[in-house]
């Protein structure tokens, strides 16, 4: 991928508004942390990577601690299958190339079980509360 010198994907930052449906959609799954805003601004600060297909999105981060490096699924929306036939082989590459060690995300447990049939196993799961 291209960048445009602000960290920022260029062939996709076209693309960002029309995937902010599914973006916001997913969003409220994970826990309403941020804007779309905020997540603009993460990704043109290289904090985060926008990935999108005709009919899916994904914003990844990064998890970073002294023995493992992985790329996270943080906000995924759409069509799960063109995400995982079309978007998920390029990102595994990316991430690989950029020496990351895993893949992972969180999600609703749909998610959960069509990932598992291309690699992906249960890590754990996320309880919260709101105060």
């Amino acid at each position: 991928m291209t960048e445009d010198g602000a960290g920022w994907p260029s062939q996709d930052m076209v693309h960002w508004d029309r995937c902010r449906i599914w973006l916001a959609a997913a969003m409220e799954v994970a826990g309403n942390t941020h804007g779309l805003d905020e997540v603009f601004g993460l990704i043109a600060a290289g904090e985060a990577r926008f990935w999108c297909g005709a009919a899916c999105a994904t914003v990844l981060d990064f998890y970073e601690t002294p023995k493992v490096r992985a790329v996270n699924f943080w906000l995924v929306g759409g069509d799960l299958a063109e995400l995982t036939s079309v978007l998920l082989p390029p990102i595994a590459d990316w991430a690989r190339d950029q020496g990351f060690r895993a893949l992972m995300g969180s999600g609703r447990p749909a998610w959960g079980r069509a990932l598992r049939r291309h690699g992906f196993a249960p890590m754990h799961t996320t309880f919260a509360k709101e105060l």
